[in-house]
C-alpha cells in the first residue's frame, strides 16, 4: 500500500541522513536518539494514519517524521545540498506547531492559528536563508537569533491562546498535546536566550539536552490523546446500547462492572417496568442455567468467534425470554449483550 512504501523510504531515508550525520561530526549517542524521535513520528504518524484515514493528523505526523531529517544534510560537501538544508532546516519546526494547533482534527480551523504557522513558515525560512546559509546578504549572522526569539514567543503564545480559547470540555483531550507543545516551545525559547546571554556550560548543556527531548513529548502525547478519543467512542457506543453488558470469565464468575452504568441498572422488557437489575439478571443468568453460558463462553474464548443463545427467567412479573450474545472481551473474560424479547 502507500503507507507501506513512505514507511519503506522514509526509514531509508531516516537511516542514510543519521549516517551522513554521525560521519560528519554527531555524536553516536546524540544520533541514535535523533534517529528515534524521527522514526517515532514517522511510524506513529503512519498508524494513526491508518487507523483513523479521515483524519488529518496522522499525514501531517508522518510528514514530521520525513522532514525530520533534513538538518542531517547541513554538513554534506555538495554545497546545493548543505545550502538547501540549512534554508529549509525549520521545516519541522513548523510542522510541529501546525500539529499541535491541528489537534484532534488534524486541521487548522481557526484564522488566527493558520496566519500563525504562515508567518511562522515563512519567517523561519527567511531567517534561515540570511542567517544560517552562506549568502552573503548580512554580515552579522548573530543578529538572526532575536528573530527566531520573536517567532518562538508568538508560538507560544498562539498555543497558550488555543488552550484558554478551548471549551472547558475540550481542555482535558488537549491537554497532553498542548502541554507537549508549550514544552517544545518553551525548549526553543530558552536555547536562543542561551545564545543571546552567555550563561555557564553546565546549564548550557542541559539547555541543549532538553530542547532535543522536548519533541519526543509530541508523537506520546497524540498516541494517548487518540488512545483516549477510541475509549470515549467505544464507552459512547456501549452507553447508546439498550441492551444489558455483563462481563464474565470462562468459568463463570462475574466481573465486576466499569463505568457510568452501575451494576444495580435495570432491564426493561417491551411494555413493561423495570423487572430485573443487572446484578439480578448476571446471577440468574449464571445461577440458573450455569452450563450454557459457561459452554458458550468458552466457545467464544477458544473460536474468537461471536456465541448466542436463547434462554428464559421465571420472575415475579412472569415468565421472560432473553438472547445472550457472547464475545470474547479478554484472555479469559467474555462479555455478553442481553436482549429481552418477551413478547
Amino acid at each position: 500500500s502507500f503507507r507501506l512504501v513512505i514507511a519503506v523510504l522514509g526509514t531509508a531515508w531516516a537511516v542514510l541522513g543519521e549516517a551522513i550525520a554521525m560521519s560528519s561530526g554527531r555524536p553516536a549517542d546524540a544520533g541514535f536518539l535523533h534517529l528515534a524521535i524521527g522514526l517515532a513520528y514517522l511510524y506513529g504518524g503512519l498508524a494513526i494514519w491508518d487507523h483513523e484515514p479521515a483524519n488529518r493528523t496522522g499525514r501531517l505526523m508522518t510528514l514530521v517524521g520525513l522532514t525530520w531529517f533534513i538538518g542531517t544534510l547541513n554538513q554534506v560537501g555538495e554545497p546545493v545540498v548543505r545550502e538547501l538544508a540549512l534554508a529549509l532546516e525549520d521545516t519541522t519546526t513548523v510542522l510541529l506547531v501546525a500539529l499541535v494547533l491541528a489537534y484532534p482534527s488534524g486541521r487548522l480551523t481557526g484564522g488566527v492559528d493558520r496566519v500563525a504557522v504562515a508567518i511562522l513558515a515563512i519567517g523561519a525560512t527567511a531567517l534561515n536563508i540570511l542567517f544560517a546559509t552562506s549568502l552573503p546578504l548580512i554580515a552579522d549572522k548573530s543578529q538572526g537569533l532575536y528573530g527566531g526569539l520573536a517567532l518562538s514567543i508568538l508560538t507560544a503564545v498562539v498555543v497558550l491562546r488555543r488552550w484558554l480559547i478551548a471549551p472547558p470540555r475540550a481542555r482535558r483531550e488537549l491537554a497532553p498535546v498542548l502541554v507537549a507543545g508549550m514544552v517544545l516551545t518553551a525548549g526553543l525559547i530558552l536555547n536562543l536566550v542561551r545564545r543571546i546571554v552567555d550563561v555557564p556550560d553546565d546549564v548550557g548543556a542541559v539547555l541543549l539536552a532538553a530542547r532535543d527531548l522536548a519533541p519526543a513529548a509530541i508523537p506520546i502525547a497524540l498516541l494517548i490523546g487518540f488512545y483516549r478519543q477510541s475509549e470515549r467512542r467505544l464507552q459512547g457506543l456501549v452507553d447508546a446500547i439498550p441492551d444489558r453488558m455483563l462481563r464474565f470469565t470462562r468459568d463463570g464468575r462475574p466481573v465486576e462492572q466499569e463505568g457510568p452504568r452501575p451494576a444495580t441498572e435495570t432491564l426493561r422488557g417491551p411494555g413493561t417496568g423495570d423487572v430485573l437489575t443487572n446484578r439480578e439478571l448476571q446471577e440468574s443468568m449464571l445461577g440458573g442455567a450455569p452450563e450454557i453460558a459457561i459452554a458458550a463462553a468458552h466457545r467464544a474464548l477458544d473460536t474468537g468467534r461471536l456465541q448466542a443463545y436463547d434462554f428464559s427467567l421465571d420472575l415475579p412479573t412472569g415468565r421472560r425470554d432473553f438472547e445472550a450474545r457472547i464475545a470474547p472481551s479478554g484472555p479469559d473474560e467474555v462479555t455478553a449483550i442481553v436482549r429481552d424479547f418477551t413478547v
